[in-house]
């Protein structure tokens, strides 16, 4: 749970890294620091597609270099 919302998070980004513009050892520990809070990361991954049609979104995540899709569902608040 990140933050203490009781939600739970993921970054979808179609990098390799978070965030690009800054150097790696910085993002680098600006990931884990993230990580111990909670948030989940999917680098090198991109949304293909978005079901909306039921009570919950689902969302299609694909490597971004291409491959087998995963499944990641989401609620809208």
């Amino acid at each position: 749970m990140a933050g203490g919302s009781g939600a739970e998070v993921t970054v979808v980004e179609f990098l390799d890294r978070i965030p690009a513009r800054i150097d790696t050892e910085v993002a680098r520990q600006f990931q884990r620091m993230l990580e111990k809070q909670g948030i989940g990361f999917k680098l090198a991954s991109k949304v293909a597609a978005i079901d909306s049609t039921g009570a919950v979104l689902k969302a299609s995540v694909e490597p971004a270099a291409g491959g087998a899709a995963q499944k990641i569902e989401a609620d809208v608040r």
